[in-house]
């Protein structure tokens, strides 16, 4: 039987760090591939679905740049990815992961790639790529 989790944003963001400092200082085991602060945010899907898709993106978006507090209505959809949200390349698999999963709760069969969010310069690109598959 699945269980649910609360803990307070503030409280996660220190547990990401902490893993990260640690994924630092010695080689830890992966998971399918992901350092496990790389999988635990992979793990975290919000539980948001009264919001729009748009809203959703925005929202892991900012938890991917470790931004738990701002609302996902606040970010601009001009807002570039590299400069000011996504620096590391693992972000951007996350990214991946995170939007493939969020588009398939509405459209099971379709799939985006990674070479597609790559492409993502900024939060619309994000935005319409998943909107546009649906």
């Amino acid at each position: 039987m699945p269980y649910q989790l609360t803990i307070q944003a503030t409280d996660l963001q220190k547990m990401i760090k902490q893993l990260q400092a640690a994924e630092q200082k010695q080689d830890l085991f992966t998971i399918e591939g992901l350092l496990p602060s790389q999988f635990l945010v992979c793990a975290i899907q919000p539980i948001n679905q009264t919001e729009s898709p748009k809203n959703r993106v925005k929202t892991i978006l900012l938890h991917l740049a470790g931004d738990y507090q701002t609302h996902s209505a606040e970010l601009s959809d001009k807002l570039n990815l590299k400069t000011h949200l996504l620096f590391k390349e693992t972000q951007y698999k996350l990214l991946f992961l995170k939007l493939n999963a969020l588009l398939q709760q509405y459209q099971p069969e379709k799939k985006i790639s990674i070479k597609e969010v790559k492409d993502c310069q900024n939060v619309a690109d994000c935005v319409g790529l998943v909107e546009g598959n649906m």
